[in-house]
C-alpha cells in the first residue's frame, strides 16, 4: 500500500504558498510513524549501497508459472503527487517474511535468500507494489534479484537519516520545480494563442 500525498488538484498552479505548505507536510509526513519507517527503510537501502552489501543472486523456477513458496510483504513507501505528476519519495522493497521448504529462493545462487531478505529490483526493474514484483517474475522462469541480507538489522545511523531525509526534501523540490516551470509554460503558451 502506497501512502500517498497530493499537493494540489491536477492541472492546478504550483505557487509559492503551495509550495512552503507542501514542505511542510512533507517534513510532519515524515515524522509520521508510516513516514519514519519508510525514511528508515530509504537509509538502510542507502546504507547497504554506500557499504556495498547490495547483492546480485540468480533464482531459478522450472517455468515462469512456478510458485517462489515464499510469503513477500512490500511495506508502505511514500509517493507525492504534484498537479498532474507523480513521483515516489522513498524506494520500495520486498520483505522476505517466510520460506517454504522446497522454495527455489533457498536456491538462489550465489545467495540463497532467508526470512528478513530484501528484494529491491527483479531483473533490473523497480517495482511499487506485490503485483508489479509478481508480474516482473512471471517473466521469466530464471530471474536475477537485487537483494540486502538481514534487512532489518542494518544500522540506520543517524547521519544517514539526516542525509535521506534532506535528499528526500530536495527532491520534492526539484519536482515542485519542475512542475511550476511546466504550469508556466502551459500558461505562457495558452495566453500566446
Amino acid at each position: 500500500m502506497l501512502k500517498r500525498y497530493s499537493s494540489t488538484k491536477p492541472g492546478a498552479a504550483t505557487t509559492q504558498s503551495t509550495t512552503q505548505k507542501l514542505l511542510l507536510d512533507i517534513r510532519l509526513l515524515l515524522q509520521s510513524e508510516n513516514g519514519r519507517d519508510a525514511l528508515d527503510r530509504q537509509a538502510r537501502i542507502t546504507f547497504a549501497a554506500e557499504t556495498n552489501k547490495i547483492l546480485e543472486t540468480t533464482v531459478q523456477r522450472t517455468s515462469t508459472k512456478s510458485n517462489l513458496r515464499a510469503k513477500l510483504a512490500v511495506p508502505p513507501q511514500l509517493e507525492l503527487h504534484i498537479g498532474d505528476g507523480e513521483m515516489m519519495i522513498t524506494s520500495a522493497v520486498a520483505m522476505v517474511t517466510h520460506i517454504g521448504d522446497s522454495s527455489p529462493l533457498l536456491e538462489a545462487q550465489p545467495a540463497p535468500l532467508a526470512v528478513g531478505d530484501a528484494i529491491l529490483s527483479v531483473n533490473g526493474k523497480e517495482f511499487t507494489r506485490l503485483e508489479e514484483f509478481s508480474q516482473f517474475l512471471a517473466e521469466s522462469a530464471v530471474v536475477t534479484l537485487l537483494i540486502i541480507r538481514r534487512f532489518d538489522h542494518f544500522p540506520v545511523e543517524p547521519s544517514i537519516r539526516r542525509a535521506c531525509h534532506q535528499t528526500l526534501l530536495d527532491r520534492v523540490v526539484e519536482e515542485i520545480n519542475k512542475e511550476a516551470e511546466a504550469q508556466q509554460k502551459k500558461t505562457m503558451q495558452e495566453e500566446k494563442e
